[in-house]
């Protein structure tokens, strides 16, 4: 999407207030060859910023009908962390076993119990007056986090945390014994060393996850930039050639000379001016003529910041040298 300026400075608006108008559309465009392209395509149409992927997982997820919207219920959750066990975090094949539901609904529902379960486990932990962020440090858990836990890929790319199994087995067994835990509810000692353990590690990682996140971000901006500066330049070199071509065509001169720089008497200026009118006119290619005052210490002076002209320096043509007054 950065790469699409039609997709920039728009507001953003809560899908509810757009489900039926989508609903229209996927009737018409669903079944047809880049559909939801062009149903994100009528969305932004009405002003409204939706990628064709934002409205294929709004609709599956909670406006198609053929699959179960209904939140999951105990039994359901009990069956679900078995299937976890199984399968890990393959969402697909999961969901497929869980009472006609999409991956997408399975995935946020259990990542919202296993955030409800340790929350829970926190409150029962921590002392009374650091209870109040045991939501914050629910809510800063990314998803990566707790699918790698209950993953059993183990790879060790950059973008995946690197969880030792003990934590993970521990975090997992923390979960599944208390997914029945309810407000209020104590745990032994032996139970809040495990959570501070848990607790202590999980920061740790989730804290490197985020500064690995934003170093990628950076990076990706920065190479958005470059791309859009070299961009811009190779943009700026193409209209130059095409005014110089076009300028070629129609017999116009090429260059725009600054005759002020090398010419700052006005008479000479003007004679200049004359002779490139005259060559224009005869097709004759431009010249510039050496005429008083162009001298060598007066363009030494004028440019000596500039050209960097070397001592040994000449002029193209000889100087003019008025010989009227001379007595001969």
């Amino acid at each position: 999407m950065l790469n699409n300026p039609i997709f920039e400075n728009k507001k953003r608006i809560p899908w509810s207030d757009r489900d039926s108008l989508l609903q229209s559309y996927v009737e018409m465009y669903a079944n047809k060859e880049q559909g939801w392209k062009q149903i994100s395509e009528l969305l932004l149409q009405q002003g409204y910023e939706r990628n064709p992927k934002d409205c294929r997982e709004r609709y599956s997820n909670y406006l198609d009908l053929k699959f179960n919207k209904t939140k999951l219920k105990n039994q359901e959750i009990d069956e679900l962390f078995e299937l976890i066990m199984k399968y890990g975090n393959k969402w697909t094949q999961i969901a497929e076993r869980l009472n006609n539901r999409t991956d997408q609904d399975v995935k946020n529902q259990f990542y919202a119990i296993v955030k409800k379960v340790f929350r829970r486990l926190l409150k029962a932990t921590l002392p009374k007056d650091q209870k109040n962020k045991c939501s914050k440090i629910t809510a800063s858990l990314r998803p990566a986090l707790i699918s790698n836990i209950f993953s059993y890929n183990q790879d060790i790319s950059p973008k995946y945390f690197i969880i030792s199994k003990k934590i993970k087995d521990l975090f997992k067994n923390l979960i599944l014994e208390n997914r029945s835990i309810k407000l209020g509810d104590e745990l032994n000692e032996t139970e809040k060393k495990r959570v501070y353990k848990v607790l202590d590690y999980l920061e740790k990682q989730n804290q490197q996850y985020l500064q690995q996140t934003n170093q990628r971000k950076i990076s990706q901006r920065k190479v958005i930039k470059q791309k859009n500066k070299n961009r811009l330049k190779s943009h700026r070199n193409q209209n130059h050639q095409t005014k110089i071509i076009q300028r070629i065509l129609s017999n116009q001169q090429i260059f725009d000379y600054n005759l002020q720089a090398f010419f700052p008497n006005q008479n000479a200026i003007k004679e200049q001016e004359f002779i490139l009118k005259l060559d224009e006119d005869n097709g004759q290619p431009q010249k510039i003529i050496s005429r008083p005052p162009f001298y060598l210490c007066y363009c030494n002076k004028l440019y000596s910041n500039n050209l960097n002209f070397s001592s040994n320096y000449s002029p193209l043509y000889e100087q003019f040298q008025d010989t009227s007054n001379l007595n001969i």
